[in-house]
């Protein structure tokens, strides 16, 4: 079992203290944006960027986005990369 943290869009907290260690940061889409706010580094990325500026930079780390013709959302995506034993705190979907 690991505990981790996923990074969704949307407004994070403005004050997000780090007190756990992460197995995996897990980011959905514009969540990246929000893990670099908070000095983060991601294991991974997904979604279909649609939500981020930083698409090309993305691309050049190795990310590729998914398709814009799909059933899940970019949260669903990011649950998706744990397993069922997992634990998980979530940032981010303020205002969203």
């Amino acid at each position: 079992m690991s505990h981790n943290l996923v990074v969704i869009g949307g407004k994070a907290p403005s004050q997000f203290d780090i007190k756990k260690q992460y197995d995996k940061i897990i980011c959905a889409d514009s969540g990246y944006d929000v893990a670099l706010a908070y000095n983060l580094e991601p294991t991974v990325v997904v979604g279909d960027f649609d939500s981020t500026d930083r698409n090309d930079e993305l691309e050049k780390l190795g990310y590729k986005g998914c398709s814009h013709d799909k059933d899940e959302t970019d949260t669903e995506l990011a649950l998706m990369k744990l397993y069922p034993e997992d634990t998980y705190d979530l940032v981010g979907g303020g205002e969203g």
